[in-house]
C-alpha cells in the first residue's frame, strides 16, 4: 500500500521551480532559454508561479553567476507587485526599457505576451511556437532588497533590454 505522506513529501519536493540557482546580485547578460506559467496542487492548495530561465552570458559577479550556467527568475502572483515585476521583465525581453516610457501599444504587446505564457490557446492562435520567447537577451542588475510582505531579505530585479551579445569570428 502506498503511503500518502511519502507521496505528499515528494510533491512538496517537486515544488515549481526553475533550472538552476535564483539570480543574485550584480550585473548579468542573461540570454531567456524558456519561460512558462506553471500551476501545481498540494494537499488541495494551487500554487502558481511564472518561471524565467536564463543562461549567463556575463557578470560582473562572475564568481556567484557563472557563465554558462542556468539561472532563474521565479514570481508567484500571490506577491505583492508581482505582474509588474514580470511585465518589466517581459517588456526587457521586447527590447524596451521598463525603466522609461512605454508606449501603450508596447504594454498591450507586453500584456499579450504574458497571456500567452500563462494561456497556451492565446499562443496557438498567434501561430507562436513553444518557448517562443526563447533566445531573447536582457541585462539585469541584482540588488539586495527587502520582501515587503515578510520582510526577508530578497533580491530586487531592475531588467533593461539588450542586443545579442557580438560574437568573435573565429
Amino acid at each position: 500500500m502506498v503511503d500518502i505522506n511519502e507521496i505528499r513529501k515528494a510533491m512538496r519536493a517537486a515544488q515549481v521551480t526553475g533550472s538552476g540557482d535564483y539570480i543574485t546580485s550584480g550585473t548579468h547578460l542573461l540570454e531567456l532559454t524558456r519561460a512558462k506559467f506553471q500551476r501545481t496542487m498540494i494537499q488541495a492548495k494551487s500554487k502558481e508561479s511564472m518561471i524565467f530561465e536564463f543562461k549567463v552570458h556575463s557578470s560582473t559577479t562572475p564568481d556567484k553567476m557563472v557563465p554558462g550556467e542556468t539561472r532563474s527568475y521565479v514570481d508567484n502572483p500571490d506577491n505583492t507587485g508581482y505582474l509588474g515585476r514580470v511585465k518589466g521583465c517581459i517588456l526587457a525581453l521586447m527590447g524596451v526599457d521598463p525603466n522609461g516610457k512605454v508606449l501603450p501599444a508596447d504594454d498591450e504587446a507586453a500584456t499579450e505576451l504574458y497571456c500567452a505564457c500563462v494561456d497556451d490557446s492565446i499562443r496557438v492562435s498567434h501561430d507562436w511556437p513553444e518557448n517562443f520567447l526563447a533566445g531573447r537577451f536582457v541585462i539585469c542588475e541584482g540588488f539586495d532588497g527587502v520582501s515587503q510582505t515578510n520582510h526577508k531579505p530578497i533580491v530586487k530585479k531592475n531588467w533593461k533590454p539588450s542586443a545579442a551579445p557580438a560574437t568573435s569570428a573565429a
